[in-house]
């Protein structure tokens, strides 16, 4: 069908060529006669012009819009809050307050040291070149420690430690021979000790100017009934002083 000729402007379906006023029902741009929406304007030049883009503007003021947003140039990314982790306490220094020595002093009147280290008051002995390391990082209690030479017995205890909660000690330089650790929890007063082991040294075998020498490494874990790798001692096995 042919457009008809008007002095008032129409649109008209490119499909088949029927033109309507819009107006009426018939304001929308969907051809009403095949249903195409691909439609023309025809009619007198600029007034039509302007008068359907008018239409055309209020149309689309009645639509809601469904076209999608588009995606930013640079989407944002969940990031979850970091938390800053507090920084390693020095080595020595306990992580929780600590509960009242149920000893608060060690047996010669000294009082105790504020971390890990040798007790004031007692004679060191047997030097050599060897260490004993002192774990204490799995338990909430200190102890008085002693090492004890083997062959002369706990009244001539080499060296007398204290280790609190969550520290460790090297007990250094200490000579050859056969030792057993003495050890009290100072929380539940009780007393313990280790199996005998050997420290050696001598020349190396790669340079006879360097010196070989034993490290052996003790850490206290507690199991129920005591401590593994020690035994339940009584006081007078540990000694009075």
């Amino acid at each position: 069908m042919a457009a008809r000729k008007t002095k008032r402007p129409q649109n008209a379906c490119r499909e088949c060529g029927h033109t309507w006023y819009p107006r009426g029902n018939s304001r929308s741009l969907k051809c009403p006669n095949c249903g195409n929406r691909d439609v023309k304007i025809v009619g007198p030049g600029i007034l039509g012009v302007a008068v359907l883009a008018g239409f055309l503007f209020l149309s689309s003021g009645n639509k809601p819009d469904t076209s999608k947003a588009s995606a930013p140039a640079n989407p944002a990314v969940n990031a979850a809050i970091a938390q800053t982790s507090p920084a390693p306490a020095a080595m020595g220094t306990p992580q929780r307050q600590e509960q009242a020595l149920s000893v608060p002093k060690a047996p010669n009147g000294a009082t105790w040291p504020t971390g890990a280290g040798y007790v004031n008051g007692y004679e060191s002995r047997d030097f050599g070149g060897s260490v004993v390391n002192l774990v204490n990082q799995k338990t909430g209690n200190a102890f008085f420690v002693k090492l004890v030479s083997s062959a002369r017995g706990v009244q001539f205890s080499s060296r007398h430690v204290y280790v609190g909660p969550n520290q460790q000690f090297s007990i250094v330089n200490v000579a050859p021979g056969d030792y057993y650790l003495a050890f009290q929890d100072l929380m539940s007063r009780k007393f313990y000790r280790t199996k005998d082991f050997s420290l050696t040294q001598g020349p190396s075998s790669v340079d006879a100017g360097r010196l070989r020498y034993t490290t052996i490494g003790f850490e206290f874990t507690w199991q129920p009934g005591g401590y593994e790798d020690a035994r339940l001692i009584p006081a007078a096995e540990f000694g009075s002083r």
